[in-house]
């Protein structure tokens, strides 16, 4: 007995990497080859271009140990022990903008990621199930262009000739900003829409004490969080209150597959498994972002006290509150006046709202959020003894580095990364992008603060797999990794 105790489980993250970093631009994406276990039949399901992320998806799959046995027949379920016939996924994708300041591929979940997957979940279910692709992107992202920029709606529309599946495409914001240019040319909200959001609903769920920000429960008058009002964040963190608006669906799925797109990060570093679940909520202005103030003076927006960089928080929160449009825009011109100072007289430092490394509040909101989607009930209650079922694969076929996670540049890395623990895939990626782990604090935190129930395992416990059936330890994987450029707030600290 003695020597089965001290027996140590491995935590397996499987590593595809794709011989070129190109995805197929053709929806709904089909595989280019006939794989054995490929469940549709016909010409017209074969891609007449090469898919590489179908290939690569397939290989991390089988990386992970998933079936393993079965592989190359047709036979072959890698989900089979995650999902059964009838049973309701929950797909989150990365669907944060849809501008196009730059490559898209760089910042959303590629189509062709997510028909993979899809294939896979079909197959568990053996033809019989709901999928629900659904996630919370940023105030003023318009949600239809978004799923159509990356072929969703065209996957839809293939799945839904099949009789006894059904797939949703869900937003799950309650609501979106309208935005309008002023006569400076900056952008300025005009107005909040109603969105129907999430179909099931949703649950107020109220860590209280077991919040990380019960910690800092002195600080909840100076959170924040860009372009809403600061008096609806303190409606929802304040004196031991700290709650979160969580999609019913997330209570109602069997299984919760994230698939995050490797990208930097302004405010938390980096983007994976645990950054990318801030996308299963209803309302946004509810997420602590950063602390207002200086590190100096107790908060987290900036480092050192200055007063422009104050005198321009405190417009932004009149901004924020104000519903008068032509207020707002003389409060938008008077910040920008400010803010153009700084090229003759340049501020100590470049960060404004919490864009750094500093942010000790960012990281706080991602383990809260994450803790309620792996534990919690719809009581609110969390029962680490029964986690959710998570499976997180990461779309790094083209990954971005520099200011992400709008405005990233795009970096060709040709990774898919898997794995059933999300700390131990966020901490491989770290490494991948030759970041630091232990200076990420949502990764750092989910690791030492063992009463989270985060990492049941030790970091020794983790090996990585590659295409050709190669172990690494995390030592060894400085030889593939591929420095990242990290934003501006992060630069020579990662």
């Amino acid at each position: 007995m003695e020597e089965k105790n001290n027996l140590r489980a491995t935590v397996n993250v499987g590593l595809s990497q794709t011989h070129e970093a190109v995805y197929c631009a053709l929806p709904p994406f089909h595989p280019s080859e006939n794989y054995p276990e490929y469940p549709f039949k016909g010409n017209d399901c074969l891609g007449r271009v090469e898919n590489r992320a179908y290939l690569a998806i397939r290989q991390v799959l089988f990386l992970m140990g998933l079936d393993s046995g079965n592989y190359g027949q047709t036979t072959w379920n890698p989900l089979g022990d995650l999902i059964k016939p009838g049973n309701q996924v929950l797909i989150k994708p990365n669907l944060v903008y849809n501008v196009i300041n730059n490559d898209l591929d760089a910042k959303l979940t590629h189509g062709s990621v997510i028909r993979a997957v899809l294939d896979f979940v079909y197959i568990a279910m053996e033809g019989k199930g709901t999928i629900v692709i659904g996630d919370s992107p940023i105030q003023g992202a318009d949600f239809n262009k978004l799923v159509e920029s990356i072929g969703l709606y065209s996957i839809a529309q293939f799945f839904s000739r099949l009789p006894d599946i059904k797939v949703e495409i869900v937003d799950f914001r309650t609501e979106k900003v309208l935005q309008e240019k002023d006569y400076l040319n900056d952008y300025m909200i005009v107005d909040r829409l109603k969105l129907p959001g999430d179909p099931d609903g949703y649950t107020r769920i109220n860590l209280n004490d077991e919040s990380l920000f019960s910690e800092v429960n002195h600080l909840a008058n100076r959170f924040r969080v860009t372009m809403y009002d600061k008096k609806e964040i303190f409606k929802h963190h304040t004196g031991g209150l700290h709650e979160y608006l969580i999609p019913n669906t997330v209570f109602n799925s069997d299984l919760i597959i994230s698939l995050t797109k490797l990208k930097t990060h302004k405010l938390a570093g980096m983007t994976g498994a645990l950054k990318s679940i801030i996308g299963l909520i209803g309302q946004h202005s509810w997420l602590p972002h950063y602390c207002k103030g200086s590190f100096v003076n107790g908060g987290d927006q900036y480092y050192h006290p200055c007063f422009r960089k104050w005198l321009m928080t405190e417009l932004s929160d009149r901004i924020d509150a104000s519903s008068n449009t032509t207020i707002k825009s003389f409060l938008i011109k008077l910040r920008k006046r400010i803010y153009r100072t700084r090229h003759r007289f340049p501020f100590k430092d470049s960060i404004l709202y919490g864009e750094w490394y500093g942010n000790d509040t960012i990281w706080r909101t991602i383990l809260d959020i994450f803790r309620i989607i792996r534990f919690a009930d719809l009581e609110g209650a969390l029962n680490e003894k029964k986690p959710r079922t998570f499976l997180t694969i990461v779309d790094g076929i083209v990954s971005g580095e520099g200011e992400g996670p709008l405005s990233p540049n795009a970096k060709n890395t040709g990774w898919i990364i898997g794995g059933l623990e999300p700390v131990a895939v966020d901490l491989v990626c770290s490494l991948l992008m030759g970041f630091d782990y232990r200076k990420i604090p949502q990764i750092q935190n989910a690791l030492v603060r063992s009463n989270l129930k985060l990492a049941n395992w030790s970091v020794d416990d983790i090996q990585v797999l590659l295409d050709s059936n190669e172990i690494l330890s995390l030592d060894q994987l400085s030889d593939f990794s591929k420095k990242f450029i990290a934003t501006e707030g992060w630069k020579g600290f990662l």
